[in-house]
This record gives structure tokens, C-alpha cells and sequence, in this order.
């Protein structure tokens, strides 16, 4: 949500802070501008009528009045209007004024995996597949309607307050006309997308299918589990650049970069690289599969656990920063709670301070300022106060335990 066509052509980006148009200013207020593009806005705003934050991305006026740009914003809303799945980001409603189309969709507070990225560096092995798993659970679901995404990247991966994935932004999105698609079938043809994450064919103009999101999902894998972009590029590199690129150089093997990766997961992140379509999974489906395989040959089970192929106390620790997103969703978390936090996290193996370290770094996705835990050490973590024991009934439902 954060960009707008931004590699298709458009003008520079711009941080112009532009009115909603008058009818959609009447139910909506602006609270801050949240992403540009070269061709609009998006703004986090409150809705007046039922009392919820909302995004609202907005098309600049000049280019409502584009056929070929006002097709493409309306073919967005309504691809995500119709994919309604917990793994992609809900649209509530298209507005088309004089001023401006709109866009109206929920707001999605946890952050995206782009910052996620540049805090952490690499994410462990089971939350790295769990998001990927939520990414292709959307893209089977998009994929089933004939869409396309072409724009899988870390910065369209955001995330729910239980830091579950959600997919956004299906702004270069191809629909075949058949399917509903608002323009030409040649829109499959385009060179779209974001160089670090583009499938070989999709810069190659050779045309695009499901196979090509699911190369940009095993991109995004590969620098969760490595830490390192698959693709070594210049951020400004051009198309003719990145098709040079991508035909001469492969991705360095996942295995030589990561040893301590189990190898199984290793190859099937370097069969959705493969450069020829026919040589990856052919669906989302199949991509889950054969993760869940890989994942499962690691924890010696056959039902593929994907928290089971890591330490304890690595593997508790997204449930461990899921739980502080959700106490922090007031952007307070009280006393009591943290204490409580703090002895649930003891008895998963994650220490007092490892904990505040996953904290600070939910409060900087979130954008929630840091604070001071030195008073928490000066509060009896025994005591049975009314404050304690809702404390501990509400941790003990958020962890799914009872460990009291």
C-alpha cells in the first residue's frame, strides 16, 4: 500500500498531500499520509460513520482522466474486492469522483516484511515459512480467480495484528479479459514489476502466469532464510539491466550461503527460482506442499510441523512477538501483562532480555515509541492482585496454554 505504480511508468513520486474528494471527506478524515506514488496517495484515515481506521489510496486527478490508468486502478478494487481471504488485504469500496478515485480498504497496523527485513536481517526458519505459507495460501486464492499479483515483494507483504501475512497492493495486476480483466489480454506482455523480485519471463515480456508470483514468493524466502536479496542489483538498475541480469547470473545456492539450512527446504526454494517456469511448483498449492514436506523430512515427522524444525526457544519466539503485538495493539502494554509475558517467555526458554530486544523491534514496525521497563523489576511478579490474575488469564489465552 505504500506504493502506486511505481514501476510502471509514472512520474517521480511525489509527497503531495492532496484533499480526499468532497463526497469521500464526508465519512473520512485524514490522519497522516502513509505512501505515494507517481500516480497517487494513500492516506490512513478515520471513518467517521463506524468509528474504524481505514486506507485510503487515492488516484490523482490527472490520472483518472488516463483510460489505461483509471482501468488498471478500477481492475484493483476489483480483483481485491473479490479475493476475500484472510491472507489479502480487504477492499471495503471504490469511490470514482471528478476529483479523484479512491480506493477504500482496511488499515493494516503490524507493519510490512520490508521493514521487518532491514531490522532483523534474516528471520528465523519457522516464522520465514509460515509467512511465505500465508503468502501462497493469498496467491492460491488469487490464482484461482485468473489474477496474477506481478508485484510480490517484501514491502506488499504486511502484517495482521496476529502477524499473520496479508497481501496487498494489486495495482499491475493481470486479469485475462475472460476472467473479468479490464484491459487488453497483451497487458500480460508488460515488463512490471520490482527488479529484485521480477521472474525471468516477466522482464522478458514472454508473458506471465501463476508460475510468476510464485518466483517472487521463493525470492522473498530466500532473503528471509539468507539475509542476502537473491538478486544482486543496483536499486536503480534499469529493465535492460535486469533482463541482462537475470539471464546470465543464477542465485548463489541457498545451501552454501545458510549450511545450518536443512537442504531439503534449501532445494525447494531454489526449484521456485528456477528459471524456466516448467521447472518450478506449477501452483501455490504445490509450492505449500513441498515446503511443508521439506519442513516435515526436518523435524522427522510426516506431517510437516513447521515449528518443529527449529530450538525451542527459537521456534517460541514469533508466538512470543505475535503476543506483544497484540498487547501493544493501545500501544501500552501494563505491568502486569509484562510480568506475565516475561514468565510465560521463561518457561518457552526466551530470556527476560530477548523479549525486550523483540519488543523494541514490534514497537519500530508499529511505530510506537520506546519505553523504559525499569519499573516492571520493582513489582512483586507473585503477587495475586486483580490486575495480576487478569493479567495472567488474558497471556494464558493469547499463548493458547496453561502454564500457570
Amino acid at each position: 500500500m505504500n506504493e502506486l505504480y511505481t514501476d510502471s511508468g509514472g512520474d517521480e513520486p511525489t509527497k503531495e498531500h492532496l484533499p480526499l474528494p468532497a463526497a469521500v471527506a464526508e465519512r473520512y478524515v485524514i490522519r497522516e499520509c502513509i505512501g505515494h506514488g507517481g500516480f497517487g496517495v494513500v492516506y490512513l484515515a478515520d471513518d467517521q460513520h463506524i468509528g474504524r481506521d481505514t486506507a485510503i489510496k487515492l488516484l490523482f486527478e490527472k490520472w483518472s482522466e488516463n483510460e489505461n490508468i483509471d482501468a488498471r486502478f478500477v481492475q484493483e478494487a476489483r480483483i481485491a474486492g473479490q479475493l476475500e481471504h484472510p491472507n489479502i488485504v480487504i477492499v471495503y469500496d471504490l469511490q470514482r469522483h471528478p476529483e479523484g478515485s479512491c480506493i477504500i480498504m482496511e488499515y493494516i497496523r503490524g507493519g510490512n516484511l520490508r521493514d521487518c527485513l532491514r531490522l532483523a536481517g534474516q528471520l528465523p526458519l519457522d516464522r520465514s515459512l509460515s509467512i511465505v505459507t500465508d503468502i501462497l495460501h493469498g496467491l492460491q486464492a488469487a490464482h484461482e480467480l485468473g489474477v496474477v499479483h506481478r508485484d510480490i515483494k517484501p514491502a506488499n507483504i504486511l502484517f495482521g495484528v496476529r502477524g499473520e501475512a496479508k497481501i496487498s497492493d494489486f495495482g499491475i495486476a493481470h486479469l485475462p479479459s475472460d476472467r473479468g480483466g479490464l484491459l487488453s489480454d497483451d497487458d500480460r506482455h508488460q515488463r512490471l514489476g520490482s527488479p529484485y523480485y521480477v521472474a525471468p519471463e516477466q522482464w522478458r515480456g514472454h508473458g506471465v502466469d501463476q508460475r510468476t508470483d510464485l518466483y517472487a514468493a521463493g525470492v522473498i524466502l530466500y532473503e528471509m532464510l539468507s539475509g542476502q536479496r537473491a538478486h544482486r542489483l543496483p536499486d536503480n538498475s534499469s529493465g535492460l539491466e535486469v533482463v541482462k541480469a537475470l539471464g546470465k547470473n543464477r542465485p548463489l545456492p541457498l545451501g552454501g550461503l545458510c549450511p545450518e539450512l536443512p537442504a531439503a527446504v534449501a532445494e525447494v526454494v531454489m526449484n521456485l527460482l528456477a528459471r524456466d517456469p516448467e521447472d518450478r511448483p506449477q501452483t501455490a498449492a504445490q509450492a505449500r506442499l513441498a515446503l511443508e514436506a521439506a519442513a516435515g523430512v526436518v523435524a522427522g515427522q510426516a506431517t510437516g510441523d513447521l515449528h518443529a524444525a527449529t530450538s525451542p526457544s527459537t521456534g517460541a519466539e514469533p508466538k512470543i512477538t505475535d503476543v506483544i503485538r497484540l498487547l501493544l495493539i493501545d500501544g501500552v502494554m501494563a505491568p502486569a501483562e509484562r510480568i506475565e509475558l516475561y514468565r510465560r517467555a521463561a518457561d518457552l526458554g526466551v530470556s527476560r532480555e530477548r523479549v525486550h530486544q523483540l519488543e523494541l523491534g514490534v514497537r519500530q514496525v508499529m511505530n510506537i515509541p520506546t519505553t523504559d521497563n525499569a519499573d516492571v523489576d520493582s513489582i512483586d511478579a507473585t503477587q495475586k492482585s486483580d490486575d495480576g490474575n487478569a493479567a495472567t488469564q488474558r497471556l494464558g489465552k493469547l499463548f493458547g496454554n496453561s502454564s500457570d
